[in-house]
């Protein structure tokens, strides 16, 4: 867990096998701007796996119930693992769920299978 005046970050990390699965959200005392936040959101994760590099990153249609959210998918290549991501904003809230893998491995369909699961329910 990190945090700071304005924002409360948690995170979770699984390894298993030769897949790194990574789970994380963060929580502002302010609604945050979604494109700067996703962007920056991106750019921090990926310049925190030593020697990697993004290779794509576009928008994704992501909803919460009936209610779209902005959001994007990434993906990167390093030195020592690749991957990608999805990263969504909602009002106060950032959301980051990425899969890494250990080269020369190509674990494609357990970091797809990752990815399709991530859903955020509707709000209570």
């Amino acid at each position: 867990m990190n945090t700071g005046s304005n924002y409360r970050i948690v995170s979770h990390t699984l390894k298993a096998g030769d897949v790194i699965y990574i789970v994380a959200h963060g929580d502002f005392t302010e609604p945050v701007k979604a494109e700067i936040e996703l962007d920056a959101n991106i750019s921090n994760y990926v310049n925190e796996i030593s020697g990697s590099h993004l290779t794509s990153r576009e928008s994704l249609a992501f909803a919460r119930g009936d209610r779209a959210l902005p959001a994007k998918q990434f993906t990167y290549d390093g030195t020592r693992a690749s991957g990608k991501g999805i990263v969504v904003v909602d009002g106060k809230s950032s959301y980051l769920v990425a899969a890494a893998v250990v080269k020369p491995y190509n674990r494609d369909k357990a970091v797809n299978a990752f990815l399709a699961s991530f859903k955020l329910v509707p709000g209570k």
